[in-house]
């Protein structure tokens, strides 16, 4: 099953169109996204085994799943932003990043009953 799945992922991210120019973001910003990902899965994933349990079997592959979605993700972001716009598209994409770290963020405090960020 775990070769069928990583076998699903490099077809995924082989079909993913690849254009003649895009902006390529800087490696910190790349790692930042697919940590992004993985965030965002693991909470849709406890999310959804604690309203349906017999899920309980696709935690094992949240992670595979989060990797593969994180590349998707950014070569997508990179090749969606404009060429030549480097000097915007950069910040701009890093202030989305610390948008979505916020969230999360601030979901995890929210969680955990911290004073202050109680909802």
């Amino acid at each position: 099953m775990k070769k069928l799945i990583l076998l699903v992922m490099l077809v995924l991210t082989s079909c993913v169109p690849v254009a003649q120019e895009f902006v390529e973001l800087p490696d910190e910003q790349k790692i930042a996204i697919s940590g992004i990902f993985v965030a965002v899965f693991a909470l849709l994933f406890d999310a959804a085994i604690g309203r349906l349990p017999w899920l309980e079997f696709f935690r094992q592959y949240q992670e595979a799943w989060a990797v593969a979605a994180a590349a998707l993700g950014t070569s997508w972001l990179q090749n969606i932003l404009p060429t030549g716009s480097d000097a915007v598209a950069i910040p701009g994409v890093a202030l989305l990043i610390a948008i979505a770290l916020y969230l999360l963020g601030r979901t995890w405090l929210v969680r955990r009953n911290v004073s202050g960020f109680r909802a």
